[in-house]
């Protein structure tokens, strides 16, 4: 992980009021070890909550993606820039949430940072815990209990990562955020980076198709040795057209195939693939985890449903041709003929 820029403001406000008080920096933290751990907890806890996808809502004026495009276009990495950004973005939230009666503030973490050479910022919404202090009293030779306060940073409250190389191409879903339920978080901050979520059950039920097709399969439990690629296919399509309301979890499907909730996950984030921690699959996409097998005219083709209009295809021109382009096949096929064994095959 490559650390960049470090930046943390605080909004002040407690649940039942509608008045917000806000404490913003003025420069950004000195990059050091402490400061590299810190963005790598906050991120290592933002990858392991649920995650959705989506973008930014451009309509708008004076708000969050104003100010990010802002901050982006100015093609610069002064950290004045930053702290100028950082601080607009909390004055903007601070209007936001003080009209939010059952809201409350916390400490926000803006950091802009890499992983695996991919550029993100990322906000952490963190608020403090109360944990029980040991009090020692050597003269006594006595413990007494207290309490201190201290900000979780392995339980995020909220938290978002914009992939920075994504948005500049607009190029599909590039903010990934939380999915939290709690009504007086979820809300106020979707609402303040203001994002919207195009429908996407074709879209990620493809990613998985994809991500299955190139993760190393797990071991068969009858064999212990790995699934063959098309075996693996269709147990994911039997355990996915399996689930309620064909709604996968990919952490339980992590565990349930690798003994690893964050199997797919990781892998996902390794490859650059945007999905879902959860969503509803569609029916029709799924169906590329299994086989066509077609038998007409004394000629039999078998082949997954993923490698049609790729690896098979009906000809444009022709309406009785089928075209197929696999250089393993076509080179079996010579061996056949070159043996004199072709006539053979039916």
């Amino acid at each position: 992980m490559e650390v960049q820029k470090v930046i943390i403001h605080e909004i002040i406000k407690n649940q039942g009021v509608t008045t917000a008080q806000e404490f913003l920096t003025n420069s950004v933290l000195e990059l050091n070890e402490e400061t590299a751990n810190l963005v790598e907890t906050l991120d290592k806890s933002f990858k392991r909550d649920f995650i959705n996808y989506s973008i930014f809502n451009e309509e708008g004026q004076d708000d969050f993606p104003h100010y990010f495009e802002q901050y982006q276009n100015n093609h610069s990495d002064d950290d004045a820039l930053f702290v100028y950004f950082t601080r607009s973005a909390i004055l903007n939230l601070k209007q936001i949430i003080r009209n939010v009666i059952f809201a409350k503030g916390g400490y926000f973490v803006f950091a802009k940072y890499a992983v695996n050479e991919t550029p993100y910022i990322g906000i952490f919404l963190i608020r403090d815990e109360t944990g029980i202090l040991f009090n020692k009293n050597s003269e006594t030779h006595s413990f007494s209990l207290g309490s201190v306060s201290y900000p979780n940073t392995n339980k995020l409250a909220m938290g978002c990562r914009i992939n920075l190389g994504k948005y500049a191409n607009r190029d599909g879903r590039y903010v990934a955020m939380i999915k939290n339920n709690l009504a007086d978080i979820s809300d106020y901050f979707r609402n303040w980076i203001n994002i919207i979520q195009p429908e996407s059950s074709t879209e990620y039920t493809n990613a998985l198709f994809q991500i299955v097709s190139t993760i190393p399969p797990p071991n068969n439990p009858a064999t212990n040795e790995p699934y063959s690629l098309d075996e693996f296919r269709k147990k994911v399509y039997d355990y996915t057209n399996s689930r309620p309301n064909k709604t996968v979890n990919m952490a339980e499907m992590g565990r349930h195939f690798y003994n690893d909730e964050s199997a797919f996950t990781q892998f996902a984030e390794n490859n650059n693939h945007v999905i879902d921690t959860e969503f509803k699959v569609d029916r029709r996409s799924l169906k590329q985890f299994c086989k066509f097998d077609i038998r007409a005219d004394g000629i039999r083709l078998l082949f997954a449903r993923g490698d049609y209009d790729t690896k098979v295809r009906l000809s444009e021109d022709d309406n009785n041709k089928v075209i197929i382009e696999s250089s393993a096949f076509a080179n079996k096929l010579r061996r056949e003929y070159g043996d004199g064994r072709l006539y053979n095959i039916v």
